[in-house]
């Protein structure tokens, strides 16, 4: 019989094995740990060994092994069903630039930056634990990385400072029509969680983005967006404009 893939694992159980990998993301925790974050019984992450299959597909590691086994998420197995998934991808067009881009994706996952993003208080307000019943990681870490993309791109090509590029980057959720194939929109809340909590020193750590075909490409596309609101924001910081010299956006 041949082996189930980390694809089909993550598709057959969406629900717990989403669940069990964002709620170790930041640090490692034991099994009851997130439970309590899911406000459900740690019992169903070990329900038929289910932790082992998570171990088998490189979804979890075990960190530490101390009155409790900590379990810590491992990105090896989320870009190993990213691969799998872009075989069935239709828009052939995002194909090439994320596959040839999931190296350096892999490195920017397991940075500080990335993993210290996921905590319980954030995970939940962009979860439910209904929304985890289909497979969303995809998507929103897709989300995530158009933003950080985004933003290097106004803060080294447009040479930006990193706060104006934030300020010019809120209203992309109204301006940007991202379809919702899941029925939920993800794209208003990453977009608003990830411009509170970046910073320079922050963007300085996932730099490596911009070494990718994937960074190109949202340049290209999102760049014409960005521009013209670079453009709507100086000129509402012209002198005269709007009756006021010194006119600033609210």
């Amino acid at each position: 019989m041949e082996k189930e893939s980390v694809y089909e694992f993550v598709k057959r159980n969406p629900q717990r094995s989403q669940a069990f990998f964002l709620a170790c993301i930041d640090k490692p925790r034991s099994v009851r740990e997130i439970g309590e974050i899911w406000n459900k019984s740690s019992d169903m992450f070990f329900l038929k060994r289910f932790h082992k299959e998570m171990i088998n597909h490189k979804l979890i590691t075990i960190a530490e092994l101390r009155k409790a086994v900590l379990f810590y998420a491992n990105f090896e197995g989320i870009i190993e069903a990213f691969k799998e998934e872009l075989k069935e991808e239709k828009n052939k067009e995002i194909v090439k630039p994320l596959e040839n881009s999931l190296d350096v994706i892999k490195k920017v996952f397991e940075t500080k930056t990335f993993r210290e993003f996921w905590t319980p208080e954030r995970v939940r307000k962009i979860f439910t634990w209904e929304d985890l019943r289909s497979w969303v990681l995809d998507t929103v870490f897709g989300l995530w990385l158009s933003q950080a993309n985004i933003l290097l791109y106004q803060t080294e090509e447009l040479k930006a400072n990193i706060e104006e590029a934030k300020e010019r980057m809120a209203p992309l959720p109204l301006l940007i029509k991202y379809p919702y194939p899941l029925g939920k929109d993800y794209f208003t809340p990453i977009s608003k969680e990830f411009l509170s909590y970046i910073d320079e020193e922050k963007l300085k750590e996932i730099k490596i983005l911009r070494n990718t075909e994937l960074y190109n490409f949202i340049s290209k596309t999102a760049g014409s967006v960005i521009k013209t609101l670079n453009s709507f924001f100086k000129f509402l910081n012209e002198p005269n404009n709007f009756g006021s010299s010194n006119h600033k956006p609210s």
